[in-house]
């Protein structure tokens, strides 16, 4: 079974440093990357499963800037 799990750090006047973690089978990878916002949640970190191997990620900054980042395990 595959998964993604996004988890975040953030200090005062920062972006969030988030923590992308992608797991498939036996096999997993991560990557590092920055969101502008108040807080993370299903708002601003959307999942979109296309089929059972590939998802896209999107973030939503707090000005309504998105970044999509198609996932294919």
């Amino acid at each position: 079974m595959a998964s993604i799990t996004v988890s975040g750090t953030k200090s005062f006047m920062e972006p969030w440093k988030l923590v992308i973690e992608i797991k498939a089978g036996e096999k997993s990878n991560k990557m590092e990357t920055e969101l502008y916002a108040d807080e993370i949640n299903k708002n601003n970190i959307l999942f979109n499963w296309t089929d059972n191997k590939t998802c896209v990620l999107t973030l939503v900054h707090q000005d309504g800037e998105s970044r999509m980042v198609e996932i294919t395990l």
